[in-house]
């Protein structure tokens, strides 16, 4: 796991939002470069297939089918997903 602290990172993303409607300050844009696939990301928050299904809401089968290339995450699947891993 890397030494990122997610959860500060939420709470700033939070509180640079709330600024920006009270008037204070401007967002922060990010572009997004295309994601990782869904084995890279599950394996980099150690999770297993079934552990990983559940948090997305699909079936274990859904995510081997992801994994050996035999569908592609699509809807709000592919945005759950849109992880870009460093």
């Amino acid at each position: 796991m890397s030494d990122r602290k997610i959860g500060l990172e939420i709470l700033d993303g939070a509180r640079e939002i709330k600024a920006f409607k009270g008037g204070k300050g401007e967002l922060i844009k990010r572009k997004l470069s295309e994601p990782s696939d869904p084995k890279e990301i599950r394996e980099k928050i150690n999770l297993s297939q079934s552990s990983f299904a559940g948090s997305m809401g699909v079936s274990v089968r859904t995510v081997q089918d992801w994994e050996q290339e035999r569908r592609e995450p699509s809807g709000d699947y592919s945005r759950r997903s849109s992880l870009v891993l460093d």
